[in-house]
């Protein structure tokens, strides 16, 4: 009589039982499903990242070494002399003019070619824009071994070959000019000898960036055009 009465209770527990184990057995079944979904969303995900760095390389190498990547990236790093409201009349934008970007921080001055892309087929090196430029700065002094008076000789090479280049790319003299940026706190010194450097190598076109209510935007210089002279002149 008491196996009698055991043996349904025994029937009901081991339903319960079965019952209970194929639920967890569909909880595993859909798990593996769950995890393949999100395991590709962050395959996708990563692969998207790989293929922007890899599409960008400059851009890369910037955010891994904390530097510029371009003109325009330097710039927003500078601490830009700003402008009154009534002086953004004679400012215009940035854009992206046919010029050299040079940019003035307190460690390094910088070279940019600014401008569409152009090549020449059939010409060695008759590509713009060329690689960009840098010299290092100390507490915003050009060292000795990159100076010729007022000149900066680097920078004056850099400059007289993105001439020539343009020159061949063009067919025909252009008018070289120089956008220069510099932190506010720069001494007018470095931008003089940018300047003067801009001059011998046939750059005669000069604008500075500025900061205002609009962004930052291009300030035509009114100082005297500074065409090659001496090197040697102070």
């Amino acid at each position: 009589m008491a196996d009698s009465n055991d043996s349904p209770r025994a029937s009901e527990s081991n339903e319960r039982g079965s019952a209970g184990c194929s639920d967890c057995d569909c909880w595993w079944l859909r798990y593996p499903q769950i995890f393949w979904v999100f395991a590709g969303c962050g395959l996708f995900h990563a692969v998207d990242l790989v293929w922007t760095l890899a599409k960008n390389p400059a851009m890369t190498y910037a955010a891994l070494t904390g530097q510029p990547y371009d003109f325009y990236d330097a710039v927003s790093q500078l601490q830009l002399a700003p402008i009154e409201h009534d002086e953004l009349v004679q400012t215009s934008a940035i854009g992206m003019p046919i010029a050299a970007g040079i940019v003035i921080s307190e460690t390094s001055l910088r070279a940019y070619d600014l401008g569409p892309s152009m090549e020449l087929e059939g010409i060695s090196g008759a590509v713009y824009p060329q690689d960009d430029f840098e010299i290092e700065l100390w507490d915003w002094r050009v060292h000795s071994r990159d100076r010729n008076g007022q000149l900066i000789a680097p920078l004056y090479d850099w400059l007289t070959s993105r001439s020539d280049r343009l020159k061949a790319l063009l067919g025909h003299d252009v008018d070289l000019s120089v956008v220069i940026a510099s932190d506010q706190s720069a001494p007018f010194d470095v931008s003089r000898m940018v300047m003067f450097t801009a001059g011998q190598a046939y750059h005669s076109e000069f604008s500075f960036v500025r900061d205002s209510v609009a962004g930052p935007r291009l300030m035509p210089s009114d100082l005297p055009q500074i065409g090659p002279a001496d090197p040697e002149v102070q």
